[in-house]
């Protein structure tokens, strides 16, 4: 789906939506992209996980945000930043939308603004002056703003990425194939992996090439349906490859006093001077066994095709990035008293896991 095909007036009527003022805009960014920059140093010093890439961008895309809204209301660029205050934290579909409109559209924009050097020189003149220089300060807080999100990769409200090849044995290539998409029925970032088989002397699965499997796909970002779902839904339906595991990374919920949180999250919260928190977990699910499926024919000519059986989905991977103070209430446990792997960030900034 391209930027086009979407109906810009839906998304600004989205239901669940908090307006963040100008004053509460920079304390808002500068919490969730510490919880985020956090997230990754974790995951990086414990293995080299595919999803740390994906959290990159959407920490890049939020620091494109950081420059946007810090021009003064009267000077924005469309509309103010939305966020969806319900078991997500994150700003909203639409925000990373128009993100979006702006990096494709930035490269046009800088071609009438005057160049940075020049634009520095006329505040230098202004002051020198004596005048108010606000009409420059704002043409640099645009240039800005536009140079950074032409050059990043925003985050994306869908993308699929290219089979990879990771092996060939017993006349099979393992492969995988990632996607990403921002959730609609949760407002958070969700990066899938599916890890499967093909037969070694067929061409590698083009997913750009099958529209079945892009049908499929595109419905996840709808967050209506379970990984055991879509992998057995893709099993069904292509004949081409086997799903063997597929992995689900949750991005969220943020938390923190901009947000509605249920009294139990609050209950924890109160104590704590950073009333922030980020979630993070990982569900999978995987094949346990497989069957051979077809009519008649094909069992008589043995020709039938093996599908697979998958088992239940597995939350095996919780997590929970909080207040140095609020890990040593709480342990390692959610405020559901569910076991999780809790980390304690200190005032310094140094993460106790």
């Amino acid at each position: 789906m391209t930027i086009s095909n979407i109906d810009l007036n839906a998304l600004l009527n989205e239901s669940n939506v908090m307006e963040l003022d100008s004053i509460n805009v920079e304390s808002y960014f500068r919490g969730v992209n510490s919880r985020l920059g956090q997230l990754s140093d974790i995951l990086k010093r414990e293995t080299s996980d595919p999803i740390i890439p994906y959290i990159e961008i959407i920490k890049d895309s939020i620091d494109c945000l950081v420059l946007k809204h810090a021009l003064p209301k009267e000077d924005q660029l469309d509309f103010p930043l939305t966020i969806d205050p319900t078991e997500s934290g994150f700003p909203t579909y639409k925000d990373f939308y128009l993100l979006q409109r702006d990096k494709e559209r930035a490269s046009k924009v800088l071609e009438v603004l005057p160049q940075r050097k020049t634009i520095i020189e006329d505040i230098r003149n202004e002051i020198l002056k004596g005048r108010n220089q606000e009409h420059y300060q704002i043409l640099l807080m645009r240039y800005n703003y536009f140079s950074r999100v032409k050059d990043t990769n925003v985050l994306k409200e869908f993308m699929v990425g290219n089979t990879k090849v990771r092996k060939e044995e017993d006349e099979k290539k393992f492969c995988t194939l990632d996607w990403t998409c921002i959730e609609r029925a949760t407002n958070l970032p969700v990066y899938y992996r599916m890890f499967f088989t093909q037969n070694s002397w067929t061409e590698v699965f083009n997913p750009s090439q099958n529209a079945k499997i892009q049908t499929i796909l595109y419905q996840t970002q709808m967050g209506l349906t379970d990984i055991k779902s879509i992998a057995s839904t893709i099993n069904k339906e292509i004949d081409e490859i086997s799903p063997k595991q597929i992995m689900k990374y949750v991005i969220g919920p943020f938390y923190n006093t901009h947000t509605k949180n249920k009294p139990n999250l609050n209950a924890i919260l109160e104590d704590t001077k950073d009333q922030s928190i980020l979630k993070f977990r990982v569900e999978r699910v995987g094949s346990v066994n497989v069957k051979l499926v077809g009519g008649h024919l094909r069992k008589f000519f043995g020709l039938e095709i093996e599908k697979e059986v998958y088992g239940d989905v597995d939350i095996y991977d919780r997590r929970m990035i909080v207040p140095c103070g609020l890990k040593q209430i709480i342990g390692n446990y959610d405020e559901n008293k569910r076991p999780c792997r809790v980390y304690g960030v200190t005032t310094g900034g140094d993460i106790i896991g």
